[in-house]
């Protein structure tokens, strides 16, 4: 595995997970249209960068977990 500390990819994917939540919260906001096609991507997209950032977290959480009791 590579030398990089657990909480670099943590703290990547909490940054990811603001930028979604931001995505997420200008769709349901005045700024954009709502139910517009700009409205209905944000929040896909927002909704992607969340997901993933979870996926991440898990994963890096599950390495950390692993390398530790191997």
């Amino acid at each position: 595995m590579n030398e990089e500390e657990p909480e670099s990819p943590l703290t990547r994917a909490a940054l990811i997970m603001l930028l979604g939540g931001g995505f997420v919260g200008v769709s349901h906001g005045n700024w954009v249209g709502r139910g517009g096609a700009t409205s209905q991507a944000l929040l896909a997209g927002g909704c992607l960068l969340i997901a993933g950032a979870v996926l991440a977290t898990l994963r890096a959480l599950y390495r950390h977990w692993k390398d530790r009791d191997g």
